[in-house]
């Protein structure tokens, strides 16, 4: 019979991840865990019909995989890519393992000065990790 404290130390996260946290392939549709996945995927194809408006293949490109947008990478709200991610993920763990009075003043920091909050979380990240 299990006790509390056995589910809750199984389940427990650490507080400093190890360094093969977030190393996993991302799981994709074209790469299915399991079988059943795989059949779904098989048959439910997906086809793509070109949109009547648009002759050139530069225009369809345009409309459906948007190569015609450029991101503007020179303010710090637009992260680079991949750096997203890590902004997300240092600002997690910095609001998990925060106490309460310190979320708060965090939360504060973070809707009154977003970018020294990020610059904070990435900070402190990368001094436990």
């Amino acid at each position: 019979m299990k006790r509390l404290r056995d589910i809750v130390e199984l389940n427990k996260m650490d507080i400093i991840p190890s360094a093969d946290v977030g190393t996993k392939p991302k799981s994709d549709y074209t790469q299915p865990k399991s079988d059943a996945v795989g059949a779904f995927v098989d048959k439910h194809v997906v086809q793509k019909v070109p949109h009547p408006a648009y002759a050139k293949q530069e225009e369809q490109d345009a409309v459906f995989q948007a190569t015609n947008i450029n991101k503007d990478k020179s303010k710090m709200s637009s992260y680079h890519d991949g750096e997203d991610e890590a902004v997300y993920e240092a600002v997690e763990f910095v609001r998990d393992n925060l106490s309460e009075d310190n979320l708060e003043l965090f939360d504060e920091l973070l809707k009154n000065d977003r970018e020294q909050a990020v610059k904070f979380a990435l900070d402190i990240t990368e001094e436990l990790i």
